[in-house]
């Protein structure tokens, strides 16, 4: 199953891990460094779920291993990468386990930040200041 995305994404996802070889994407049209969402009625089935994750730009890791859970429980899977990805990719090695996402966030990745003119304007000012103050306390001395 693909869930593709261009603008923000509210709502829940039910998934069941048989339909489709436990495999789950959330593709996005650009580029995200954090994804997040609730996970309900993992590792219901059979002896225990694996569920892992990989990303367009090569990361991957693994949420819970060998995990076992209650009918309707609630987990939480969330994803920060300094480097941008469009998608990210959910694997259940337990077929028949059903996973939900709900609540699924993301965040977009951020532009390179750049001191603003103000800043350096200001930073600009009060060097302007210390010379002439430094003078003055010069004559003093004198």
């Amino acid at each position: 199953m693909t869930i593709t995305s261009t603008g923000a994404f509210v709502g829940s996802i039910f998934f069941n891990s048989v339909a489709v070889d436990g495999i789950v994407r959330f593709t996005f049209s650009f580029g995200i460094k954090a994804f997040a969402s609730d996970l309900f009625d993992l590792g219901t089935v059979g002896p225990g779920s694996t569920l892992s994750y990989v990303l367009s730009n090569g990361g991957s890791g693994t949420f819970f291993t060998s995990f076992v859970g209650p009918q309707e429980n609630q987990l939480f899977v969330g994803v920060i990468d300094t480097t941008p990805f469009t998608y990210i990719e959910f694997n259940n090695n337990v077929l028949g386990d059903d996973m939900s996402f709900d609540n699924v966030q993301y965040s977009a990745a951020a532009a390179a930040t750049v001191p603003e003119p103000a800043s350096m304007v200001l930073l600009g000012t009060g060097l302007l200041g210390v010379g002439p103050r430094r003078c003055r306390n010069r004559r003093q001395r004198s």
